[in-house]
């Protein structure tokens, strides 16, 4: 189980360290008419005009219903032509934050997800594998922290193994972009339908998210739960598992 934390561990560290390099990137701006403008974005007021500075120095001001797409591109050692107009357009610029998109900053927040699982660890882990899913009810503070309540199941190849966990749930998006990896924990009850046993619950994640329309957005991450049933008696039983979490926020 040791080995199993800190492989987990370390790889989040990893994950948030090459996702917190920066690299140069330049705006796009992509009018209704056709036109491309890059440059860099100098104000962007949501819903109503963006201004951007082209690499010669001119400024221009564009009203939103005049713009259909704001993306970035990565910039080259090699010049590229202000005017291009080529029609493969980069992805959403990661770089404008969500506040300043207009998506969503504070208020409910849910989410569903469900994935496969594999035993890693304890009482009956040996040869276990099945699938969980998992409802969270909450509030999400501002494009970086939500907590919430979740309700879960977990399903096993075990005979009659079947969990139900409800733990408080909480995540941490280390940008506030439409794009960001994050980190999940959570902390609860657990007990087995099957036999009755019930215990601690925690799991313990990494992965990202990202956004595709204002208020929703998509989650794929791996955690490490674990549970420790009959924990004020003489003897305790623990099972942890890995989880592939893929899931969807509303």
């Amino acid at each position: 189980m040791r080995k199993i934390l800190f492989i987990l561990i370390s790889s989040f560290f990893i994950v948030g360290q090459i996702f917190s390099q920066d690299t140069a990137k330049r705006n796009v701006v992509y009018l209704k008419n056709g036109s491309i403008i890059k440059g860099y974005v100098v104000e962007l007021i949501p819903g109503k005009s963006i201004k951007i500075e082209t690499s010669d120095g001119s400024v221009f001001v564009y009203e939103m219903s005049e713009v259909k797409n704001v993306a970035s591109e990565e910039i080259s050692g090699k010049p590229i032509s202000e005017n291009n107009t080529s029609s493969t357009q980069p992805k959403t610029n990661p770089n404008i934050e969500l506040s300043e998109l207009g998506y969503k900053r504070k208020g409910y927040w849910g989410m569903f997800r469900a994935g496969p699982v594999i035993g890693a660890g304890g009482t009956y882990s040996e040869g276990a594998f099945g699938g969980q899913f998992a409802l969270i009810n909450g509030y999400q503070f501002d494009e970086r922290y939500t907590l919430g309540l979740g309700f879960g199941v977990y399903f096993y190849n075990v005979d009659g193994f079947t969990e139900i966990p409800i733990y408080i749930d909480g995540r941490y998006n280390f940008k506030p972009r439409k794009f960001s990896p994050a980190i999940n924990g959570g902390i609860g009850f657990v007990a087995d339908a099957a036999s009755g046993y019930n215990g601690i619950y925690g799991e313990l994640g990494f992965g990202f998210r990202n956004y595709f329309k204002p208020r929703h957005a998509v989650h794929f991450g791996l955690n490490y739960a674990s549970r420790v049933y009959e924990p004020f008696k003489g003897s305790p039983l623990f099972f942890g598992t890995v989880n592939l979490e893929c899931g969807i926020s509303f």
